[in-house]
């Protein structure tokens, strides 16, 4: 049981960390709402990335099933500190 709490928690921080650096790069060169419609290349990313965070919020909620499906996931412990270096390089 103690495994299955540590996979959520280190999924649970790298998917939240992945969903705001995601929403940033998304909204980079939006100064106002309307000024999206100015460029395709704007309302592109926009709608790219509302469904890139839709899909990180929607894997936030599915929670892994047993404690077996989350080993594989135990050596992946330097992914919420990757994550956190690239959305402060991002930002």
């Amino acid at each position: 049981m103690l495994v299955w709490y540590g996979v959520v928690a280190v999924r649970t921080l790298f998917l939240i960390v992945l969903t705001i650096t995601t929403g940033r790069a998304a909204s980079a060169r939006i100064e106002h709402f309307p000024s999206v419609y100015e460029t395709p290349g704007d309302l592109i990313r926009l709608l790219s990335g509302l469904g890139v965070c839709s899909w990180f919020i929607a894997n936030l909620i599915i929670l892994p099933k047993d404690a077996g499906t989350g080993r594989g996931c135990i050596s992946a412990l330097a992914a919420p500190p990757l994550s956190a270096l690239c959305a402060v390089v991002v930002w």
